[in-house]
């Protein structure tokens, strides 16, 4: 039976370098136990966001907005927001599948206010404004104007009532002009050491209490990651650095332009 010899010449190549390998031996050992203490400690760091994440989340189901004032003055409502994963997104919204959100918030705001002006009382002529008033029977027109700015937020009014003035008051329909031009501003935010997820709404309008509201952060995990990767190009065309390989062995540096194709599995 012949033998094989196949095998030989790496043998003997194992068996000439075997002090060599004993040598390296060792620190290839120490090189896998750092890979793996390292994988694991990144493994433990994950289960302790994990915790942190679903702790967040279930108190921020049962929050309630609270409303203050900031030392810049302006009007806020803070709560609470939850963490969640792309997957878990379907059951608090429906969104397109090639765009995945990256935050979401939601709220309502009540906004009572007292205005005080002083009333214009103003006799009808024979304007051609005031012959439409004076054609209905009245005499004067009671008139409220009101110009507010606040930092970023105006307000505009402009209220009008008819009125016939004799051996007693006669008032008409109102005519009431209303703008407003609130400024508001909402975000989400993390606490870097806590990881703690809040949801803050703010406007320089004055009374407004922010009754109700939500925030949602979209973790950055490997589902969505996954998501964006899916609605990546295969193909493309582009500018193309790198280095290769000559038709005599030799390597060099090149630049062109071309088209390219990237698998999807490939792309991160």
């Amino acid at each position: 039976m012949k033998k094989s010899a196949a095998g030989k010449p790496i043998i003997q190549k194992i068996y000439r370098h075997k002090e060599k390998i004993g040598e390296a031996l060792p620190t290839a050992l120490i090189l896998i136990l750092i890979i793996l203490l390292v994988k694991q400690c990144e493994s433990t760091q994950l289960d302790k966001l994990e915790i942190t994440r679903l702790e967040n989340n279930n108190i921020a189901l049962q929050d309630t907005i609270r409303n203050y004032v900031s030392e810049d003055g302006l009007n806020t409502g803070e709560i609470r927001a939850l963490n969640l994963k792309v997957d878990e997104l379907n059951d608090s919204l429906d969104y397109e599948k090639s765009k995945p959100p990256v935050t979401i918030t939601e709220y309502k705001v009540q906004i009572q206010e007292k205005i005080v002006e002083v009333p214009e009382l103003i006799v009808l002529t024979d304007t051609l404004h005031d012959t439409v008033y004076r054609e209905r029977g009245y005499t004067h027109l009671i008139c409220v104007q009101s110009d507010t700015v606040y930092d970023k937020s105006l307000r505009t009014m402009d209220i009008t009532i008819p009125a016939s003035i004799g051996d007693s008051l006669t008032l008409g329909p109102a005519e009431i002009d209303l703008y407003q031009n609130i400024w508001l501003r909402t975000s989400i935010y993390q606490d870097r050491k806590t990881k703690e997820v809040f949801m803050r709404a703010e406007t320089d309008y004055p009374n407004v209490v922010f009754n109700q509201g939500k925030g949602i952060l979209v973790q950055d995990d490997k589902g969505l990651r996954q998501l964006m990767r899916q609605s990546r190009r295969t193909f493309g065309i582009g500018i193309q650095t790198g280095v290769g390989i000559t038709t005599t062995g030799q390597g060099r540096h090149y630049i062109g332009v071309g088209i390219h194709y990237s698998p999807k599995f490939l792309q991160w």
